[in-house]
């Protein structure tokens, strides 16, 4: 049998069995709460697995290798800013949102629609987490045709379609559930694959003669090496905020838990472990920059090591475990992008009498039309760091508005929540697609931070005497 058939065989195998299983659990969901939160009760040790299945997808095994490859050790910085927000953010959040959560409650758009009674806030959120959630959903497809055009010589294209339709379908049938439930066993692979890869990695450098390894200059081991300064603050703003306090199906995660010390400590663990096999994923991306520093496309560094230093059956079992981190995301991203467009969309505007069976149906659907058109993105930007990245500079801007949310509700008045979302939205869009913009801060996360935070200052101050009543206020009074 050739190598490449050994690895495919191994990869249908964890295929076929992930998909039965998947069927399985898919039997336990009855209506919208089990499709789009698993009935709200999951457990502390599957809340971990699926954090640490979700919080590393397919996308970040080819971006920490490739900046592990570009950066050295400073590409742990596209880690260190997400584990440090994330573990704030679970100490300091986690338990209020959670509270405040009712049985209307199953994203942050519908966080902030409920707390200050408007629809348009609700949208405005919605939107801008859409767009992340969308963009890191075509960085799973991506990953998934790198992953197979490297291992196994298929097209991209065909590689990107083959893969997304998987997980469609895998989604389709059992939604949260059975994404949740899969986890368990996906997140262990996963895990279970970066020690595999860490540990070809040492054996490979220590025993390859040292005339054959290349002489990496001295910023490839320091934390900050080469990178420059803006875009280094870009990043740990980008990463902190869209990936720490502000990652949309991070709080799929915190409704899904059967209450709130389940929600924080799954979510404080979970990351914990996934920082580590992140650390893991960059030294081995430092590893290849060792070995082959030529590589023509740096974020195959990953793939390129697989293909080139394991033998079949290890190369096989990495497959299934880089397909199981992007079906891990790809199934949690995918029901979070499903989630905002059925709540904050179609009941909302459409059909606010909806029950539980018309939302599943039509959450059902709309798998299909978002899944399906997260493919068509991955084939316009097939690079997965620069969609990541694009999409997370929306996100910092709704850090001042959900702090408000969470902690000032019944001070800040709704008007100068919505002029806040609002024009940090603007003022990003603006730095990402003006040139002369653009590269005054390397994106428009910081700008749109700022004018996020002035602008509703301003709106608390310019409001003051006239405050529109919010939830909070009804529920107060």
């Amino acid at each position: 049998m050739s190598r490449n058939a050994i690895i495919m065989t191994i990869f249908l195998v964890y295929l076929i069995g992930i998909g039965i299983y998947g069927a399985w659990a898919a039997r336990q969901v009855k209506d919208s709460d089990d499709y789009l939160l698993a009935g709200r009760g999951v457990n502390l040790f599957n809340l971990i697995m699926h954090n640490i299945g979700t919080a590393i997808g397919g996308g970040d095994f080819f971006t920490f290798g490739a900046l592990g490859f570009l950066w050295g050790i400073a590409g742990i910085n596209f880690g260190l800013p997400w584990f440090v927000g994330t573990i704030i953010f679970a100490l300091l959040f986690v338990r209020r949102i959670k509270e405040r959560a009712d049985e209307n409650t199953y994203s942050l758009a519908s966080l902030f629609g409920q707390t200050w009674k408007s629809r348009g806030i609700e949208l405005m959120v919605a939107a801008i987490s859409f767009l992340l959630v969308v963009g890191y959903l075509a960085a799973q497809g991506s990953a998934m045709g790198k992953m197979f055009n490297v291992l196994t010589g298929m097209r991209y294209e065909i590689g990107v379609a083959l893969g997304t339709i998987v997980f469609i379908f895998y989604v389709y049938l059992g939604g949260y559930v059975s994404a949740v439930k899969a986890d368990v066993i996906q997140a262990a692979i996963l895990l279970g694959g970066m020690i595999l890869m860490l540990g070809y990695g040492i054996f490979t450098v220590t025993t390859v003669p040292a005339k054959s390894l290349v002489q990496l200059p001295a910023t490839h081991y320091s934390l900050f090496g080469a990178v420059p300064a803006m875009a280094l603050i870009s990043l740990w703003v980008n990463r902190s905020m869209a990936n720490g306090f502000l990652k949309p199906h991070v709080y799929q995660q915190i409704y899904c838990a059967e209450n709130a010390e389940t929600a924080t400590r799954g979510i404080f663990w979970g990351n914990l472990v996934s920082f580590i096999g992140a650390c893991t994923l960059v030294i081995s991306g430092l590893f290849v920059a060792k070995i082959v520093p030529a590589l023509a496309d740096y974020e195959a560094a990953v793939p390129w090591f697989i293909q080139n230093k394991f033998a079949a059956i290890p190369a096989g079992l990495m497959l299934a475990a880089i397909f199981a981190a992007i079906m891990s995301s790809a199934n949690s991203l995918l029901m979070t992008a499903v989630t905002l467009f059925s709540d904050s969309i179609y009941r909302k505007f459409f059909n606010p009498k909806a029950d539980g069976l018309q939302m599943k149906k039509f959450a059902k659907g709309a798998v299909l039309v978002i899944g399906f058109g997260s493919i068509a993105i991955a084939y316009l930007l097939p690079s997965v760091v620069k969609i990541i990245l694009t999409m997370s500079s929306w996100m910092p801007v709704l850090l001042p508005p959900l702090i408000a949310t969470l902690w000032f509700d019944k001070n800040v008045d709704v008007r100068a929540v919505f002029a806040s979302i609002l024009t940090g939205f603007v003022t990003v869009f603006c730095f990402n697609v003006i040139p002369s913009l653009s590269k005054l801060t390397d994106g428009g996360s910081i700008p749109g931070l700022a004018v996020s935070a002035v602008v509703l200052l301003l709106g608390c101050v310019i409001f003051s005497g006239s405050k529109k009543p919010n939830l909070a206020d009804q529920k107060g009074a």
